[in-house]
C-alpha cells in the first residue's frame, strides 16, 4: 500500500435513513448507533512479482458425483513461508448467508476477520476436512470447490476450482424455500419504529 496521508479509509453514513427518508441532519460521519462491526480490505499484488503459496484441489475429483459426507483435501507449498490454513469455499445452491439475495455463488465470507459458512478448513497443508452436505439443498447444476490457502505471512492463494462435481443422495432430498414479497425495506424495528409489510420509497 501506499504511505502517506492518502492511504485512509473513512466510512461515512448515507444521507437518507432505512425508510428512505433523509436523515435530519444530512450525511454524516458514522455515529455511535450506526455501528460498523468490521471492514476487509483485499490487496492484490502481481502474482509475477510477490512470493505466494500455491496449490491445488486434490478430492474430490472433477466431474464427479458427491454425496452425504464429503471428503476434502489439496496439496499447497511456499517455499518462502509455511501454509498456515487451508478453506474450502464451494459454489452452489444454498442459503444465502451473504445477504447478497444470490443464492447460487462462491460461499464462505469473513466475519469478525475468520471464514465463516465455507465448507471446512485445516490447520496446515496436510490433512482431509469432512463436508457434511445433510442440509445442503438440491442442486440443479453441477458444482464447484476451490481452496482458500494462506501462508505464515497471511498472504492468501485462490486455487483454480474442481467443476463438474454433483450432489448424489439416495433417499435425501433438501428443498430451499427462498423468501418472496419481502418488502425491499424489510426489518425488525430500526429508529424505534416498527416496519410493517409494504413497499417503501
Amino acid at each position: 500500500m501506499k504511505a502517506g496521508p492518502d492511504n485512509t479509509v473513512r466510512l461515512r453514513a448515507g444521507e437518507k435513513c432505512f425508510d428512505g427518508k433523509i436523515h435530519p441532519n444530512g450525511p454524516k460521519p458514522l455515529d455511535p448507533w450506526m455501528p460498523v462491526y468490521g471492514v476487509t480490505l483485499r490487496i492484490y499484488y502481481d502474482p509475477d512479482r510477490k512470493r505466494h503459496p500455491t496449490g491445488q484441489v486434490t478430492r474430490p475429483a472433477a466431474e464427479s458425483n458427491v454425496g452425504l459426507t464429503v471428503s476434502l483435501a489439496a496439496s499447497a507449498c511456499n517455499p518462502h513461508a509455511p501454509i498456515r490454513q487451508i478453506d474450502f469455499i464451494g459454489r452452489y445452491l444454498d442459503i444465502n448467508y451473504e445477504g447478497d439475495g444470490v443464492y447460487r455463488q462462491w460461499h464462505g465470507h469473513l466475519f469478525h476477520g475468520k471464514m465463516t459458512q465455507h465448507l471446512g478448513s485445516m490447520a496446515g497443508s496436510d490433512g482431509i476436512v469432512a463436508w457434511d452436505t445433510s442440509w445442503v439443498p438440491d442442486q440443479p447444476a453441477p458444482m464447484e470447490i476451490a481452496a482458500r490457502v494462506t501462508d505464515a505471512t497471511g498472504l492468501i492463494c485462490v486455487t483454480g476450482p474442481v467443476g463438474g462435481l454433483r450432489l448424489v443422495r439416495p433417499g435425501l432430498s433438501v428443498e430451499l424455500c427462498r423468501p418472496i414479497d419481502t418488502p425491499r425495506s424489510f426489518t425488525g424495528c430500526q429508529y424505534g419504529e416498527w416496519v410493517v409489510p409494504g413497499v417503501r420509497a
